[in-house]
């Protein structure tokens, strides 16, 4: 347990790049971070997650530090904004999954005529999609028919997952916008 002085001289050393000095600052503090996470987020692998972002953030914004300030209050502003961003991020990836399910029901739905429509529309889309991007109308089958996950995709195609992620969400974007103009014109 390291009491005030101590956690200012550890600090003091993470500023100067002392690597040791800032895993005694992780290993002191990262039970308080995580009670104070695991408050607002309720899986234990996002808890994993942001905690790691939080000291992540922390290390990359430590020479900003004020000594004369509390260190775990900094600590707990940083872990309330990564808290922010994780269910910014949640909620994205939700908004995607409805898109992605209601594109899927649209061309999967053989019953009713609209259905039927949707599903000519999006398949004149991909076909455009395929003419005019190839890598994007791959990924899109590897992501719904394939069924991989983000990393699978990341993996494969040597791309970071957010860069995977962006390059499905704007391949949706123009999707979606292709069968509404569709749609429309019709």
């Amino acid at each position: 347990m390291l009491d005030n002085d101590q956690i200012r001289a550890c600090v003091g050393s993470a500023q100067k790049g002392d690597a040791d000095a800032y895993v005694q600052l992780v290993t002191h503090f990262e039970p308080l971070i995580r009670y104070q996470l695991a408050r607002k987020i309720f899986d234990r692998t996002a808890i994993d997650d942001v905690c790691q972002e939080v000291f992540m953030a922390a290390l990359k914004n430590i020479q900003n530090f004020d000594l004369a300030k509390d260190f775990l209050f900094w600590l707990r502003g940083i872990a309330k904004n990564q808290t922010f961003k994780y269910y910014e991020k949640q909620k994205l990836k939700h908004h995607h999954e409805e898109e992605a399910a209601k594109l899927s029901d649209w061309a999967e739905n053989e019953d009713d005529q609209e259905g039927e429509c949707w599903r000519d529309e999006l398949k004149g889309c991909l076909e455009s999609l395929k003419e005019k991007n190839l890598k994007w109308y791959q990924l899109i089958l590897q992501k719904y028919e394939d069924k991989k996950s983000l990393q699978e995709l990341a993996d494969e195609d040597g791309m970071s997952v957010a860069s995977i992620k962006m390059s499905l969400m704007r391949t949706r974007n123009k999707l979606k916008d292709c069968i509404l103009k569709k749609v429309k014109h019709d």
